[in-house]
């Protein structure tokens, strides 16, 4: 009963070997960047190669370190602001 929980901990989800979050972090960069130079005249198959060589980056960084997408999710929101926090002659902790 435990065995598909204690499967999908020890091996995160992966596309293409290399796990989720950064090959489409990778993606969301890439594809903006591709479509624009599409959209000048460009031959967006340049970005292909790019796409596929950072791929190729992450997937072997993937094979040293497993939870990759997991070190990503645990960093949090930046840059948050405290709701607790106001301007008066300095910044004070909100009791």
């Amino acid at each position: 009963m435990r065995e598909p929980i204690l499967k999908a901990v020890s091996m995160p989800a992966r596309i293409l070997w290399a796990p989720s979050v950064p090959a489409l972090l990778n993606m969301v960069c890439q594809l903006p960047f591709m479509l624009f130079y599409a959209g000048q005249g460009g031959n967006p198959l340049l970005f292909m190669g790019t796409i596929i060589g950072v791929h190729a980056l992450i997937a072997l960084y993937a094979a040293k370190e497993p939870h990759l997408s997991n070190m990503f999710k645990a960093q949090g929101p930046f840059f948050k602001k405290s709701s607790q926090m106001y301007t008066s002659s300095g910044r004070k902790y909100a009791p």
